[in-house]
């Protein structure tokens, strides 16, 4: 089958062109922002951005046909060159749109002047958000450091913390279904991360609510001192507040804390979920 002379060496200077300036792009500024395709690379976008200027370029170029009643496969390749551009600057990139997300629809509380405490079951009762959980016998509870977190519980060799944060969801635009995998690391970004990486991701259940689970590594510098963590990562969406259990262990300690973890997270419950 003979290809169509828009891709013979005539025209390989303009599809050589729009590919290294699509992988700078995505090199310089970050991969689009896709529920569903966190995962593909430099490679993937830059073949589909060019492939979609191919397809609406095309679409002109018919209609320049139907009223000029001529074939230019210059003024085709401008076209496809044109619908190129303006995909690939268009496209918002992963952390952008994450950014944005945040700022429109997630509103964290501070939590630090609460009361805790525990009932003769070990339970923690939440008046604010409306959950309990059970505490690890010999487990700290502890008030949250960080915005949106209202509980931490400690093991008593400080391997281990269990905390709950809580984020209102101002906008409701936010569904489990539309979180990537980014928004996990959007959550515990900060100044004193060195580095996350996302092992895997899974949908699961928490609550009967239907929830999506990540595991992350992070290095984390704590007065000068660089601290491996694993973080199992839970998010949740119940009336329009969004619930993220986290589960997080220094490296060294690796499974040690696997079955208080799955213990904490099996009493996790919503009071007024009927």
């Amino acid at each position: 089958m003979k290809l169509h002379s828009i891709f013979s060496k005539t025209f390989g200077i303009w599809w050589g062109v729009m590919a290294v300036v699509s992988i700078l792009k995505y090199y310089l500024f970050g991969l689009p922002a896709m529920t569903g395709y966190e995962g593909y690379g430099i490679i993937f976008w830059t073949i589909g951005v060019m492939f979609t200027g191919l397809i609406f370029g095309s679409i002109l170029y018919l209609l320049y046909r139907l009223f000029w009643r001529k074939w230019n496969n210059k003024v085709f390749i401008i076209l496809i060159s044109v619908m190129w551009f303006l995909v690939l600057v268009t496209q918002k990139s992963a952390e952008k749109k994450m950014k944005e997300s945040f700022e429109s629809n997630v509103e964290f509380k501070d939590y630090f002047s609460l009361d805790l405490g525990l009932n003769d079951n070990q339970y923690y009762h939440s008046k604010v958000n409306n959950f309990r959980i059970q505490i690890p016998q010999q487990w700290i509870l502890m008030k949250g450091q960080a915005l949106g977190i209202e509980v931490n519980s400690v093991s008593p060799d400080e391997g281990a913390m269990f905390s709950v944060q809580i984020a209102n969801l101002k906008n409701n635009k936010i569904s489990i279904e539309d979180i990537s995998d980014d928004f996990f690391l959007q959550l515990f970004k900060s100044n004193r991360v060195k580095e996350m990486k996302i092992l895997f991701a899974e949908k699961t259940t928490i609550a009967n609510q239907n929830a999506k689970h990540c595991l992350l590594s992070l290095s984390y510098n704590h007065l000068n001192e660089n601290i491996d963590y694993l973080i199992d990562s839970y998010i949740f969406i119940y009336n329009d507040k969004l619930f993220h259990l986290i589960c997080k262990t220094k490296k060294e300690y690796g499974q040690n804390y696997s079955d208080k973890f799955q213990s904490i997270l099996t009493s996790f419950m919503l009071e007024y979920y009927k």
